[in-house]
């Protein structure tokens, strides 16, 4: 599964609409939160990150066997 999808998925779990995530984020119109979303969109992990906060999600780091230092990827900070 792709960021993407998975942000998507926590929307509609959460009821979210792309209007109310546009808000959220502070972006003007919901096709800013479509084109973010579209099935195969690279999206960047302060992007994603820029997402998840809010509906109560961070982006984490795991190894893959269980070993190893675990990473939790700082909320993005605003530019002023």
């Amino acid at each position: 599964m792709y960021i993407n999808q998975v942000i998507r998925l926590i929307m509609a779990r959460k009821g979210i609409s792309n209007v109310q995530m546009a808000k959220i984020i502070g972006k003007g119109r919901p096709n800013d939160v479509s084109a973010r979303l579209t099935a195969g969109a690279n999206m960047s992990v302060s992007t994603a990150s820029e997402m998840l906060i809010p509906l109560g999600y961070i982006v984490a780091v795991v190894p893959i066997d269980g070993e190893g230092e675990e990473y939790f990827i700082d909320p993005p900070v605003k530019k002023k």
